[in-house]
């Protein structure tokens, strides 16, 4: 309860120095003026044929209540005995008001979340990369690495979101159904994401929840724009005409790339590519180019950075080749 209580009070640092509030609490008379807001939109859409009586029906939340906040725990990861891990927040849309608005939503994003050339979907789709890869020899400089988004569905400004997923489906091919009211749904999922929790009501001011349906598929959206200007900065980092990023994927928040270049160097990028967004941070985790005989467990810092993770596989480098354990 007291992790569940300190991560809805927790604050977002802004460039100015000020802090905002993820969440703030609020009356039951909002979760009422929301559902309005959902109707009036779909009578609307309804009246302008964008969507059908059935698909009416079925979106609009009348009956329907609040979204529901509660944690996953990280047990995985290094944390102090007894204490509590780090968490993972929940908002589950399921059975919310926004549920069937979302799920008609995320059938749009989903199709355009895809598109861009860094896209994973699973761990087979990236055994099948690190197979291409493997058709040659890597450089005897090379450093795979993972780079991990920090709270990335909680740190994406709204707005900005809003946005990026403007531009994707603008590009649709069949506007059938009008990009204006894909993103009036999104503002209610975004804007109007009511919860409960311990017999209080809270709205989330920053962030997308993690629980509902279009959440990945507008994380996707977000990021494949920083994707682009990644690549852009790599490129800054030419030696000759050879970048030295030679392979840059990414599986919603977590992003795999080989690097061949200085360790330092990469530590400049990773600075480089902190600064593309202002709340969107990135961390870094690394092999060692430098070759250690030793095959007893020992503490020298080669051995212990020998290989990496990223998804549910374990990666290093051996006779030139990506190896991979599950």
């Amino acid at each position: 309860m007291e992790s569940c209580l300190n991560e809805l009070s927790n604050q977002q640092l802004q460039e100015n120095g000020t802090l905002n509030p993820y969440h703030i609490q609020v009356e039951e008379r909002e979760v009422e003026e929301t559902k309005k807001q959902i109707k009036s939109v779909l009578d609307t859409a309804a009246d302008k044929n964008f969507i059908t009586t059935e698909e009416l029906k079925a979106m609009l939340a009348d009956d329907k209540n609040p979204a529901n906040f509660y944690q996953l725990f990280k047990v995985h990861k290094t944390h102090i005995t007894k204490d509590t891990p780090p968490s993972r927040p929940i908002i589950s849309g399921s059975g919310s008001y926004t549920e069937n608005i979302s799920l008609f939503l995320d059938s749009f994003l989903k199709p355009l979340s895809n598109l861009h050339t860094s896209y994973l979907p699973d761990t087979p789709d990236f055994f099948r990369c690190v197979e291409e890869i493997n058709k040659d020899n890597l450089p005897a400089n090379s450093i795979l690495f993972s780079v991990d988004v920090t709270g990335l569905y909680t740190n994406i400004p709204q707005d900005d979101g809003l946005e990026f997923c403007r531009e994707a489906l603008e590009n649709r091919t069949d506007k059938s159904v009008p990009t204006s009211f894909l993103i009036e749904l999104l503002n209610i999922c975004l804007k109007n994401n009511i919860f409960e929790f311990g017999g209080k009501l809270y709205k989330q001011l920053i962030g997308t929840a993690m629980g509902i349906h279009p959440a990945p598929s507008y994380a996707n959206i977000f990021m494949a724009k920083l994707d682009d200007q990644i690549v852009k900065l790599a490129n800054t980092y030419k030696i000759t005409d050879e970048c030295p990023l030679k392979t840059s994927k990414r599986f919603l928040n977590d992003c795999f790339g080989i690097w061949t270049d200085s360790i330092e160097k990469l530590y400049q990028f990773l600075d480089d590519i902190n600064k593309i967004h202002p709340t969107v941070k990135f961390t870094l985790e690394h092999s060692s180019p430098f070759y250690c005989g030793l095959k007893d467990e020992h503490d020298c810092w080669c051995h212990r950075t020998k290989s990496i993770p990223f998804l549910d596989t374990k990666l290093y480098i051996e006779d030139g080749k990506i190896t991979t354990d599950l």
